[in-house]
Parts: C-alpha cells; sequence; structure tokens
C-alpha cells in the first residue's frame, strides 16, 4: 500500500475524541475506499478492482452531497466545525485556559488528523487506484477516475463560502457569519484558539450554525430540528407597534447579556406582526448567541 495511503488510514482509525465522525457519509466512504486499496498484493484481483471502482464511485458521490462545489476539504471542514462531542461543548461554555490542557491535547491531535485528511492529494489516491484497475484490465474505468480526481481540483475560493445545497438567501448570509474554516495548510492544531473563541461566540454544532429550531417530538425522543430556509425577515421590514416592539427588544437585549429578564406574551389580532416581531429581533440578536426555538402547541401538552 502507497506510504501516505497508509498514513490516512491511521489517522482516520486514529480518531479519538473526534471518532463519531468516522460514521459521517464522506469520511466512511473514504474508509472504505482506503480499506480496499490497503488490501496486499497477493489477495487482489478482478473483484478487489470491482469494490475499488464501487467504492470511488460511492465516495466522490458523497461529495456532491453537502455543496455545489464537491470538494473533500469543504465536506471534512463541515462535518468538524459541526462536531457535538466533550470538546466541543466544553468550548462553548469556557475560554481556552479554563479547559483542561489533556482535553484541548488530545483535541489537538486530533484536528491534526483530520487536517491531512481534508488536504491530501485525492489524484494521487485516484493514479494509484486507477494503476489496480488497469493491472486487471479495466481501462477504461482507470481513466475515467483519474480525470474525475482531476475535475475536484477547483480554486479554493470556490469552495470556502459555498452555502449548504437548497439555502435560501436569508440562510445564506447566516451560513457565510456562522460557519468556521479552518486553512488549507492541514495544520488545524495550530487554530484551535481561533475555533475556540468561534464556539464561545457561536455555538457548537448545528446551534453554532442555524439561528431558528422546531422541537420535533415525534419520535421516541424529541430533538432539535433547524429551520433550513427561515424567513429573511428583519426589523427594518416592520413599521408601527414601535413602542411594543422596542420593550420585546430591551427585553431581549438583557436575555442576550445573561442579565435578569421577563417572559414576554405577544398577543393582537392577526396580521399586527407578533410572529415576524419574534423573528426579526431574534435573527437580530443571533450573531449573541440567541436562538429562537418553535415549540407547537400539542407539544406543550
Amino acid at each position: 500500500m502507497d506510504d501516505i495511503n497508509g498514513a490516512l488510514l491511521a489517522d482516520l482509525r486514529g480518531l479519538t475524541l473526534f471518532s463519531a465522525l468516522k460514521k459521517k457519509t464522506t469520511l466512511r466512504s473514504f474508509q472504505r475506499l482506503l480499506d480496499l486499496l490497503s488490501i496486499p498484493s497477493s489477495h487482489r484481483g478482478p473483484r478487489n478492482a470491482v469494490a475499488l471502482m464501487d467504492a470511488w464511485s460511492t465516495f466522490i458521490h458523497t461529495l456532491t452531497l453537502d455543496s455545489e462545489a464537491p470538494s473533500l476539504f469543504s465536506s471534512v471542514n463541515r462535518v468538524v466545525v459541526l462536531a457535538d462531542n466533550v470538546f466541543t461543548r466544553t468550548a462553548e461554555k469556557f475560554p481556552l485556559d479554563r479547559i483542561d490542557p489533556r482535553l484541548l491535547r488530545i483535541a489537538a491531535l486530533d484536528l491534526d488528523k483530520l487536517g491531512r485528511i481534508a488536504v491530501c492529494d485525492l489524484q494521487r489516491i485516484a493514479d494509484t487506484l486507477a494503476a489496480r484497475l488497469r493491472d486487471e484490465g479495466f481501462l477504461a474505468a482507470a481513466k475515467s477516475i483519474v480525470a474525475e480526481a482531476a475535475a475536484l481540483r477547483e480554486e479554493p475560493a470556490a469552495l470556502d463560502s459555498s452555502p449548504p445545497r437548497g439555502a435560501s438567501k436569508g440562510e445564506t448570509s447566516i451560513w457565510e457569519g456562522s460557519v468556521f474554516s479552518f486553512p488549507r495548510d492541514g495544520h488545524w492544531a495550530s487554530h484551535i484558539t481561533a475555533w475556540v473563541d468561534h464556539l464561545r461566540e457561536r455555538g457548537a454544532g448545528l446551534l453554532g450554525l442555524y439561528p431558528s429550531f422546531i422541537w420535533d417530538s415525534s419520535r421516541k425522543v424529541g430533538t432539535l430540528r433547524p429551520v433550513k430556509n427561515p424567513d429573511p425577515i428583519s426589523l427594518d421590514d416592520l413599521s408601527g407597534y414601535e413602542e411594543q416592539r422596542s420593550i420585546v427588544m430591551a427585553n431581549t437585549q438583557r436575555f442576550a447579556e445573561g442579565k435578569p429578564a421577563n417572559n414576554l406574551l405577544l398577543y393582537g389580532d392577526r396580521g399586527t406582526g407578533k410572529s415576524a416581531t419574534v423573528k426579526a429581533v431574534c435573527a437580530h440578536f443571533a450573531d449573541a448567541a440567541l436562538r429562537l426555538v418553535e415549540v407547537r402547541k400539542k407539544d406543550l401538552l
């Protein structure tokens, strides 16, 4: 097996704090591909070649699921910054100097592993795979795989700000302002301080990406489901009821600052802007880590 491919497989299998990421579609399919490439020559043959072709096509397909600009870097960056584990949950609560140094060191080791995976040379992997296929007579498939790897060499700028597929105009602005992007040097551990600061400001996991959620109790265990296409409404879009709205604004600001605040009940005729006010105020304070959760009446009973 190619030494670099072997090192990548070791990095992927060696994840600890971020081991749950191995279950993510992209990394799972990538590990499957590397596992097949690691099979010794004595066990190779047409069957292994067919499995390699299937693994490659599955891997390339997974890269197209998260973004209009498929890239291993953008896919890995996304699953890392949305990770929900003991480190990210600790980092969103405490500054760097209050996080256990042992936890920081383990997280840093994982980040460097993930960084190396994110910036790995897919063309080299494709060349290794193509050579195996040519040995078994799959010449057309080998040529296609090399071409597909070459097609993935986009300009970095086209990948870093790519919003989720199907994002609305309102959601795109949230995406661009909320997603932390690791640099393309592969040394992600050296940027752990900046990421911890980001987690402290924005929150970890989906809470760090989306400003609005719906409480979903349709399953045995309730969960927060992000609103992926929120109404792009702002305070500038509202008119009338300025006095009432100012009360909501002032109270929400106190709440966002961690100060004592009141529970408010908005009432009035349909169309007077109750829901619009709530959405606009919460959008205004989204950068202050305020999140809106809609709980339906049936879920309160």
